[in-house]
């Protein structure tokens, strides 16, 4: 299914597929009538129309529009007008519009008189042609259609370039070989608030603004981009690392929105949007047009010469990347080889990928000559974070190296007063809510999905009414699926989360006998509460008895089958585990540091007493430690703790033995850890034990909410 409306008046949902439409009774889901794409009319009838397949559908009084690609790649596409009988038994075809090439999503004008279809423009494979976007404005009685391209703004091509709006080329060796956006903007999705109608432009990172009165473009606005560095910006880089390893890293995202609604709030309009991101890939004989490149291809693998085919990479970005093409580290990761380069020399000053993997509120401001969007609200890493702790299934690693969960649909709807932003999520299956209580007051409320129900499309909100509650109509693109899930406003809780806070563990002889017994404890707290994390105030070892007996050579087996069993591993695969010049002995704590991972420590703090050896004892009981021969995971000598170390208010730049593994990143705990998918080759072990350790701060996520967690050493430490 590509598109799906609800006709309240008939009670009927109208879903489009790629031949035609189906009327659907919304309560029962019973076919009520089916429209071929056979009985649409070429303009003025008398014979049918030869046309591709369906993209979107819109309803006003008795006027159901229809679009339709046309036949081949790149040729025009079509409107279809039909009027639907008052009892909801059928439709019939009344006019056709011939209009620009992909039609991708239609709009009736408030007062029901017209039509807006984003008219895509996309080029054909190979990038043979490429056809002029723009919108379609249908008069809703006859189909006579008008045509407004972005030609005026060819002279701009520059001037917009500069300010951030994505224009890359024209067909490649003709002429047209340059950015101009009557060829480049491609229209994606529309709203319409006021007398001015929104629309995505994709491609470009882009909106465009189109004033209803005077017929006529007002602007092109960038969107800017993300900073993936930043605390809350995270994102999953790898489909090769294991799972959901979202964090912190020095890329740029272009926010790339597919869909888009709208509200007004105050007076002022809010521009919601879904951050889809899309690359332009146009590969046909002979002819290969792509702009997305994994970093590994783009980045050289020592020197500074570019890959056949690549731009040159600054030298500080260079710097920066080039120990990182590691396929579990940033190498997997899909960027745009045409943007970045911020100083006009030709080269790329930054990386820059597809898409936001979230969906963000604009404000709309300024002037109606000189209007202006804000970013008021963006979800960040939010979204990849709730599917990967709630819906673990759900989460589609396999996509992490390009757009995540691709944040695909927006609808806007009120339940109990409320205003909901409902995001499909084209990867993860699922369709998820927020509460929008104001432009910077967004709230996680809950995730809507259904097993067999596979890459959600498109959605429509329908209010309450005679005593049935809102509902949401879902349809799926590759199940073909629709489903219709009824809405409620969850009753206000407040988040109880428990706190398993222990402190000096540093362990005695009696440690022996107690520590599976405090390990029990533990794991029957954390079963009493749905929402608990398990931290350490510091001081987990100190010099003694116990931890003398750590190093004896009788402890190494011990050591090896607990970290073989952790891991996933066969038996002897850990062979080299603290073995020092070929003789067995354990590192300094490297006991308590296992004892506290079997426990289920999530994060600890840096207290005085982890120092009492000095800084290189810590570093090598801390550290995941491997050497550069052996076997994959026989060349590892310690595996070191499964969660951070935290302090604030130490600096570590100073001292040579611990400042290699100290990040300022802001990253999520469980992203410390080791896992299986870390020593699946040799590259994978060295990246994991070139990872960092200690931090000032992390995050948790614990039943849908995102922990923050300091730590602070005491001053003591500096007696």
């Amino acid at each position: 299914a590509e598109s799906i409306l609800h006709d309240a008046a008939r009670n009927l949902l109208f879903v489009l597929g790629p031949n035609g439409v189906d009327a659907l009774n919304a309560d029962t889901g019973a076919l009520a009538f089916s429209l071929a794409k056979s009985l649409v009319q070429v303009p003025g009838g008398g014979a049918s129309m030869s046309l591709g397949n369906g993209n979107s559908i819109a309803l006003s009084g008795n006027t159901l529009a229809v679009s339709f690609d046309g036949p081949t790649a790149g040729s025009n596409g079509a409107v279809a007008l039909f009027d639907v009988a008052t009892a909801g038994t059928g439709a019939t075809w009344r006019a056709t519009a011939s209009v620009g090439a992909v039609p991708d999503m239609l709009v009736f004008t408030p007062d029901g008189s017209k039509i807006l279809a984003a008219i895509e423009g996309e080029p054909a494979p190979g990038y043979t042609i490429d056809p002029a976007g723009g919108l379609a404005l249908i008069d809703a009685t006859t189909g006579a259609a008008t045509f407004f391209g972005f030609s005026a703004f060819d002279a701009q091509a520059a001037a917009l370039q500069s300010q951030g709006v994505k224009l890359t080329y024209g067909l490649p060796g003709t002429t047209n070989a340059q950015a101009l956006p009557s060829l480049d903007l491609e229209p994606e999705y529309i709203t319409i608030s006021g007398n001015r109608a929104y629309v995505t432009l994709q491609e470009a990172n882009a909106i465009g603004i189109f004033d209803l009165g005077t017929q006529s473009w007002v602007s092109i606005l960038p969107l800017g981009l993300i900073n993936h560095n930043l605390a809350g910006n995270g994102i999953d880089t790898s489909d090769r690392d294991g799972g959901a390893i979202i964090r912190q890293v020095p890329i740029s995202g272009m926010f790339m929105p597919d869909a888009i609604a709208s509200f007004v709030q105050g007076g002022v309009t809010y521009l919601v949007t879904a951050n889809e991101g899309d690359a332009r890939e146009y590969v046909g004989t002979g002819n290969v047009f792509n702009e997305a490149v994994r970093i590994a291809d783009l980045v050289p693998a020592s020197g500074s010469i570019a890959p056949a085919g690549m731009p040159a990479l600054d030298a500080a970005l260079l710097s920066q990347i080039q120990s990182r093409r590691g396929d579990a580290d940033l190498g997997r990761l899909e960027v745009s080889r045409w943007v970045g380069d911020t100083d006009g020399d030709g080269d790329l000053d930054r990386l820059q990928v597809f898409g936001g993997r979230g969906f963000s509120i604009w404000e709309v401001g300024g002037t109606s000559t000189a209007p202006t969007l804000t970013l008021r609200y963006n979800s960040g890493q939010l979204i990849d974070q709730i599917i990967a702790s709630q819906l673990p299934g759900s989460y589609d690693d396999g996509r992490s190296d390009n757009k995540g969960a691709e944040p695909e649909q927006i609808t806007l709807g009120t339940v109990g007063g409320t205003v909901y932003a409902f995001v499909g999520l084209e990867r993860a299956n699922a369709t998820m809510a927020f509460s929008i209580n104001g432009p910077t007051n967004v709230n996680f409320a809950g995730i809507i999905n259904r097993s067999g129900d596979t890459a959600p499309e498109v959605s429509t909100f329908i209010p309450a009414a005679g005593g049935s509650p809102a509902r949401l109509a879902v349809a799926n693109e590759v199940s073909g699926t629709t489903t219709l899930f009824n809405l409620s406003a969850a009753p206000t809780t407040t988040y109880r989360l428990q706190i398993l806070h222990g402190s000096d563990f540093e362990a005695g002889l009696l440690a022996t006998q107690r520590a599976d017994r405090f390990a029990a404890i533990v794991d029957r707290l954390e079963d009493a509460e749905p929402n608990s994390i398990t931290l350490s105030g510091g001081d987990n070892f100190i010099p003694g008895p116990f931890a003398a007996a750590g190093t004896d050579a009788t402890v190494v087996p011990v050591l090896r089958a607990y970290w073989e069993q952790a891991l996933g591993l066969t038996t002897g695969a850990l062979s080299g585990l603290h073995v020092t010049n070929g003789v067995a002995t354990s590192t300094f704590f490297a006991t308590d540091i296992a004892i506290l991972n079997a426990i289920g420590i999530q994060a600890s703090a840096l207290g005085n007493h982890d120092f009492d050896l000095g800084t290189n004892p810590l570093n090598a009981a801390v550290d995941f430690i491997a050497g550069t021969s052996g076997t994959t995971t026989g060349r590892i000598s310690n595996v070191g703790t499964q969660f951070p170390y935290l302090s604030a208010n130490l600096d570590f730049s100073s001292d040579s033995n611990i400042r290699g593994i100290v990040t300022s990143t802001l990253r999520e705990a469980s992203t410390y850890a080791t896992t299986g998918t870390d020593l699946t080759s040799n590259q994978t072990v060295a990246n994991e034990a070139a990872d960092a350790q200690i931090a000032p701060w992390t995050t948790i996520v614990e039943g849908g909410q995102t922990i923050g967690i300091l730590g602070l050493t005491t001053q003591v430490l500096a007696s």
